[in-house]
């Protein structure tokens, strides 16, 4: 089961959503991603954190997801990225080259303030 948890940080003069993902990110759940996207394209923000810091499972189908949000927000100049993946889940990413898309930090607060 994937939860999404949603939240808005202000940093300065940034403002950024961070969307947690948390559990197992299956065939089933993926979709569930592509629905995060009219809301996210129509708050245009700055900053776009995933927090997968509790991610358990990704399947090919929700790291396509995590492009097409990616691609889709990066045409209103977004900034995306990743923070706190797991090693087996960075390793995911980075065997998907989804790590060449999207920029991998520690924490929320280094993607936010990079």
């Amino acid at each position: 089961m994937l939860d999404i948890e949603r939240r808005d940080e202000q940093r300065g003069d940034i403002h950024a959503h961070v969307v947690k993902l948390s559990g197992d990110a299956g065939v089933r759940e993926g979709h569930e991603l592509s629905l995060l996207m009219p809301h996210l394209a129509a708050d245009r923000p700055a900053v776009l954190v995933f927090d997968v810091s509790d991610l358990t499972f990704i399947s090919s189908l929700g790291i396509g997801e995590l492009v097409a949000l990616t691609t889709a927000l990066k045409k209103y100049d977004c900034r995306v990225s990743l923070a706190g993946p797991r090693r087996e889940i960075q390793s995911v990413f980075d065997r998907s080259r989804l790590t060449e898309l999207l920029e991998s930090f520690d924490t929320v607060d280094a993607a936010i303030g990079r």
